[in-house]
Protein backbone atom coordinates (compact mmCIF):
# COMPACT_ATOMS: atom_id res chain seq x y z
CA UNK A 1 0.00 0.00 0.00
CA UNK A 2 2.58 2.14 0.82
CA UNK A 3 4.45 1.75 -2.28
CA UNK A 4 1.03 2.72 -4.08
CA UNK A 5 0.66 5.46 -2.20
CA UNK A 6 4.52 6.71 -2.03
CA UNK A 7 5.48 6.14 -6.36
CA UNK A 8 4.38 7.05 -9.44
CA UNK A 9 1.40 4.90 -8.92
CA UNK A 10 -0.22 7.68 -7.19
CA UNK A 11 -0.50 9.42 -10.27
CA UNK A 12 -0.82 6.99 -12.37
CA UNK A 13 -3.32 4.35 -10.82
CA UNK A 14 -4.91 6.21 -8.12
CA UNK A 15 -8.62 7.60 -9.19
CA UNK A 16 -8.46 11.16 -8.47
CA UNK A 17 -11.25 11.08 -6.37
CA UNK A 18 -9.43 8.81 -3.57
CA UNK A 19 -6.23 11.21 -4.54
CA UNK A 20 -8.26 14.21 -3.73
CA UNK A 21 -8.91 12.31 -0.60
CA UNK A 22 -5.94 11.56 0.02
CA UNK A 23 -4.67 14.59 -0.17
CA UNK A 24 -7.01 15.63 2.66
CA UNK A 25 -5.06 18.26 5.44
CA UNK A 26 -7.46 21.90 5.86
CA UNK A 27 -4.69 23.89 7.21
CA UNK A 28 -6.21 25.79 10.06
CA UNK A 29 -5.15 29.52 10.33
CA UNK A 30 -4.18 29.97 14.15
CA UNK A 31 -3.13 33.34 15.63
CA UNK A 32 0.39 34.31 15.72
CA UNK A 33 2.00 35.81 19.27
CA UNK A 34 3.27 38.52 18.90
CA UNK A 35 0.23 40.71 18.39
CA UNK A 36 -0.54 42.51 15.13
CA UNK A 37 1.66 42.82 12.21
CA UNK A 38 2.47 45.66 9.88
CA UNK A 39 -0.75 45.74 8.12
CA UNK A 40 -2.83 46.31 11.21
CA UNK A 41 -3.94 42.53 10.74
CA UNK A 42 -3.17 39.45 13.05
CA UNK A 43 -0.31 37.42 12.36
CA UNK A 44 -1.72 33.74 10.93
CA UNK A 45 -0.14 30.80 10.94
CA UNK A 46 -1.76 27.76 8.92
CA UNK A 47 -0.73 24.81 10.74
CA UNK A 48 -2.81 21.39 9.56
CA UNK A 49 -2.13 16.82 9.92
CA UNK A 50 -2.58 15.56 6.78
CA UNK A 51 -4.95 12.12 6.73
CA UNK A 52 -3.51 9.30 7.90
CA UNK A 53 -2.38 7.54 4.74
CA UNK A 54 -0.57 10.57 3.54
CA UNK A 55 1.06 10.59 6.61
CA UNK A 56 2.16 7.12 5.98
CA UNK A 57 3.52 7.69 2.38
CA UNK A 58 5.15 10.72 3.28
CA UNK A 59 6.93 9.15 6.56
CA UNK A 60 8.20 6.53 4.60
CA UNK A 61 9.38 8.90 1.89
CA UNK A 62 11.33 10.90 4.43
CA UNK A 63 12.97 7.91 5.60
CA UNK A 64 14.19 6.87 2.30
CA UNK A 65 15.29 9.81 1.17
CA UNK A 66 17.17 11.63 4.50
CA UNK A 67 20.52 11.09 3.93
CA UNK A 68 20.34 11.74 0.47
CA UNK A 69 19.03 14.68 1.53
CA UNK A 70 21.48 15.41 4.29
CA UNK A 71 24.47 14.93 1.77
CA UNK A 72 22.74 17.36 -0.45
CA UNK A 73 22.30 19.86 1.40
CA UNK A 74 25.80 19.78 3.08
CA UNK A 75 27.48 21.49 4.79
CA UNK A 76 24.79 24.61 4.38
CA UNK A 77 21.82 23.40 5.43
CA UNK A 78 22.17 21.38 8.28
CA UNK A 79 17.81 21.44 9.03
CA UNK A 80 17.07 17.89 7.69
CA UNK A 81 19.12 14.56 8.37
CA UNK A 82 21.43 15.76 10.83
CA UNK A 83 21.76 14.70 14.54
CA UNK A 84 21.68 17.36 17.25
CA UNK A 85 22.30 20.34 14.40
CA UNK A 86 21.94 23.15 16.14
CA UNK A 87 24.27 22.34 18.44
CA UNK A 88 26.61 21.58 15.73
CA UNK A 89 25.95 24.83 14.69
CA UNK A 90 26.77 26.40 17.49
CA UNK A 91 30.46 24.32 17.72
CA UNK A 92 31.12 25.26 14.09
CA UNK A 93 30.25 29.29 14.55
CA UNK A 94 32.57 28.77 18.01
CA UNK A 95 35.62 27.02 16.32
CA UNK A 96 35.81 29.44 13.64
CA UNK A 97 34.99 32.44 15.68
CA UNK A 98 38.02 31.25 17.94
CA UNK A 99 40.22 30.72 14.76
CA UNK A 100 39.27 34.46 13.84
CA UNK A 101 39.17 36.68 16.57
CA UNK A 102 38.69 39.43 14.10
CA UNK A 103 35.38 37.81 12.25
CA UNK A 104 32.02 39.25 13.72
CA UNK A 105 29.02 36.90 13.19
CA UNK A 106 25.70 37.47 11.82
CA UNK A 107 22.04 36.00 11.96
CA UNK A 108 19.62 36.40 9.48
CA UNK A 109 15.82 35.38 9.44
CA UNK A 110 13.09 34.84 6.70
CA UNK A 111 9.91 36.54 7.34
CA UNK A 112 7.27 33.45 8.04
CA UNK A 113 9.45 31.43 5.18
CA UNK A 114 7.56 27.70 5.91
CA UNK A 115 4.29 28.90 4.85
CA UNK A 116 5.13 31.38 2.00
CA UNK A 117 8.58 29.74 0.42
CA UNK A 118 7.82 28.82 -3.49
CA UNK A 119 7.31 25.37 -4.16
CA UNK A 120 8.31 25.65 -7.43
CA UNK A 121 11.36 26.17 -6.59
CA UNK A 122 11.89 23.18 -4.01
CA UNK A 123 10.17 20.76 -6.37
CA UNK A 124 12.66 22.16 -9.16
CA UNK A 125 15.91 20.88 -6.53
CA UNK A 126 14.21 17.35 -5.29
CA UNK A 127 12.95 16.47 -8.53
CA UNK A 128 16.04 16.61 -10.01
CA UNK A 129 18.43 15.31 -7.32
CA UNK A 130 15.50 13.15 -4.90
CA UNK A 131 12.90 11.84 -8.14
CA UNK A 132 12.20 9.49 -5.74
CA UNK A 133 9.77 12.13 -4.19
CA UNK A 134 8.55 13.79 -7.34
CA UNK A 135 5.00 12.04 -7.86
CA UNK A 136 4.12 12.62 -4.06
CA UNK A 137 4.90 16.34 -4.79
CA UNK A 138 2.61 16.56 -8.05
CA UNK A 139 -0.14 14.51 -6.34
CA UNK A 140 -0.70 16.47 -3.03
CA UNK A 141 0.35 20.21 -4.25
CA UNK A 142 -0.45 20.27 -7.72
CA UNK A 143 -3.53 21.95 -9.16
CA UNK A 144 -7.11 20.93 -7.53
CA UNK A 145 -5.72 18.30 -5.06
CA UNK A 146 -3.83 21.02 -3.07
CA UNK A 147 -5.49 20.83 0.43
CA UNK A 148 -7.43 24.08 1.48
CA UNK A 149 -6.94 27.03 4.23
CA UNK A 150 -9.26 27.72 6.09
CA UNK A 151 -11.18 30.32 9.00
CA UNK A 152 -13.72 31.52 10.09
CA UNK A 153 -15.55 35.38 8.85
CA UNK A 154 -15.48 38.11 11.61
CA UNK A 155 -17.55 40.87 12.45
CA UNK A 156 -19.32 42.11 9.10
CA UNK A 157 -19.05 38.80 7.85
CA UNK A 158 -20.38 36.77 10.55
CA UNK A 159 -23.40 34.96 10.42
CA UNK A 160 -26.18 36.46 12.44
CA UNK A 161 -27.11 35.12 15.68
CA UNK A 162 -30.52 33.03 15.66
CA UNK A 163 -33.18 34.95 17.59
CA UNK A 164 -34.20 34.20 21.19
CA UNK A 165 -37.01 31.85 21.84
CA UNK A 166 -41.06 33.23 21.86
CA UNK A 167 -41.19 34.17 25.22
CA UNK A 168 -44.84 35.87 24.98
CA UNK A 169 -46.52 33.24 27.44
CA UNK A 170 -45.50 31.59 30.83
CA UNK A 171 -42.20 31.31 31.43
CA UNK A 172 -42.14 27.67 31.66
CA UNK A 173 -43.68 27.18 28.47
CA UNK A 174 -41.02 29.34 26.77
CA UNK A 175 -38.93 27.53 24.53
CA UNK A 176 -35.04 27.28 25.32
CA UNK A 177 -32.98 29.85 23.00
CA UNK A 178 -31.46 28.73 20.18
CA UNK A 179 -27.72 28.46 20.11
CA UNK A 180 -26.10 31.03 17.61
CA UNK A 181 -24.78 29.14 14.35
CA UNK A 182 -21.38 28.65 13.89
CA UNK A 183 -18.97 31.43 12.06
CA UNK A 184 -18.91 31.32 8.01
CA UNK A 185 -16.23 29.14 7.14
CA UNK A 186 -14.01 30.55 4.39
CA UNK A 187 -11.49 28.62 2.39
CA UNK A 188 -8.95 29.30 0.11
CA UNK A 189 -6.44 26.82 -1.83
CA UNK A 190 -2.76 26.35 -0.31
CA UNK A 191 -1.15 27.35 -2.95
CA UNK A 192 2.74 28.18 -1.61
CA UNK A 193 4.29 27.08 1.47
CA UNK A 194 5.64 23.64 2.77
CA UNK A 195 2.88 22.69 5.09
CA UNK A 196 3.18 22.55 8.63
CA UNK A 197 2.28 19.26 9.66
CA UNK A 198 3.20 17.28 6.55
CA UNK A 199 6.36 15.08 7.19
CA UNK A 200 7.90 16.32 3.89
CA UNK A 201 7.02 19.85 4.95
CA UNK A 202 10.61 20.57 6.77
CA UNK A 203 12.20 19.11 3.33
CA UNK A 204 10.20 21.13 0.87
CA UNK A 205 11.32 24.18 2.82
CA UNK A 206 14.78 23.37 2.93
CA UNK A 207 15.17 22.52 -0.87
CA UNK A 208 14.03 25.94 -1.97
CA UNK A 209 16.04 27.78 0.93
CA UNK A 210 19.36 25.90 -0.14
CA UNK A 211 19.26 27.80 -3.21
CA UNK A 212 19.98 30.95 -1.84
CA UNK A 213 22.75 29.25 0.71
CA UNK A 214 24.28 28.10 -2.39
CA UNK A 215 24.08 31.90 -3.91
CA UNK A 216 25.57 32.95 -0.81
CA UNK A 217 28.23 31.03 -0.04
CA UNK A 218 29.52 30.99 -3.96
CA UNK A 219 29.68 34.66 -3.49
CA UNK A 220 31.35 35.22 -0.32
CA UNK A 221 33.73 32.65 -0.17
CA UNK A 222 35.46 34.75 2.45
CA UNK A 223 32.17 33.70 5.30
CA UNK A 224 31.25 30.75 6.65
CA UNK A 225 27.67 30.28 5.85
CA UNK A 226 25.53 28.05 7.88
CA UNK A 227 21.19 27.40 8.17
CA UNK A 228 18.66 25.24 10.45
CA UNK A 229 16.18 25.69 7.82
CA UNK A 230 15.21 29.51 7.63
CA UNK A 231 17.53 30.58 10.86
CA UNK A 232 20.67 31.66 8.65
CA UNK A 233 23.95 32.29 10.21
CA UNK A 234 27.28 33.55 8.98
CA UNK A 235 30.64 34.30 10.27
CA UNK A 236 33.67 36.59 8.73
CA UNK A 237 34.76 39.90 8.15
CA UNK A 238 32.13 42.58 9.48
CA UNK A 239 32.18 44.45 5.47
CA UNK A 240 31.60 40.77 4.20
CA UNK A 241 28.65 40.10 6.53
CA UNK A 242 27.13 43.12 5.30
CA UNK A 243 27.29 41.99 1.79
CA UNK A 244 25.89 38.52 2.64
CA UNK A 245 22.84 40.57 4.28
CA UNK A 246 22.36 42.50 1.28
CA UNK A 247 22.49 39.77 -1.09
CA UNK A 248 20.53 37.40 1.41
CA UNK A 249 17.66 40.23 0.92
CA UNK A 250 18.38 40.69 -3.13
CA UNK A 251 17.75 36.78 -3.64
CA UNK A 252 14.27 36.25 -1.76
CA UNK A 253 12.39 36.36 -4.88
CA UNK A 254 14.28 33.25 -6.06
CA UNK A 255 12.15 31.46 -3.63
CA UNK A 256 9.24 33.66 -2.25
CA UNK A 257 10.75 34.85 1.11
CA UNK A 258 11.21 38.02 2.33
CA UNK A 259 14.08 38.73 4.88
CA UNK A 260 13.17 39.90 8.34
CA UNK A 261 15.24 43.05 9.63
CA UNK A 262 14.00 43.48 12.69
CA UNK A 263 14.61 39.91 13.39
CA UNK A 264 18.39 39.99 12.19
CA UNK A 265 21.68 40.69 14.70
CA UNK A 266 25.00 40.93 14.10
CA UNK A 267 27.81 41.07 16.98
CA UNK A 268 31.90 41.29 17.13
CA UNK A 269 33.46 39.26 19.45
CA UNK A 270 36.34 41.57 18.89
CA UNK A 271 34.38 45.19 19.17
CA UNK A 272 34.64 45.95 16.04
CA UNK A 273 32.16 48.77 14.69
CA UNK A 274 29.35 47.74 12.57
CA UNK A 275 29.27 48.74 9.03
CA UNK A 276 27.75 51.63 7.59
CA UNK A 277 23.83 50.22 6.84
Amino acid sequence: MLQLLAGDALVSRVPAVATHALAGADLLHLTKPGGVAEDRLPGLRPIGMPETLRKLAASALVATVRTAAAELFAPAQLGVGVSSACECLLHELGAHVALHPAHAVGQYDYRNAFNLVSRPAAEAVLTRALPAVAPYMKAMNGGEMAPSVYGSASGDDAAPEAPDGDNSGDEGDSPAPLPPPPPSRLCLPAERGAQQGDPLGPLLHAAALWLVLARLRATHSGALVRAFHDDVVAAGPPEVLAAVMTDAAEVRSAIDAELAPAKCVGWSPAGAAAPAG
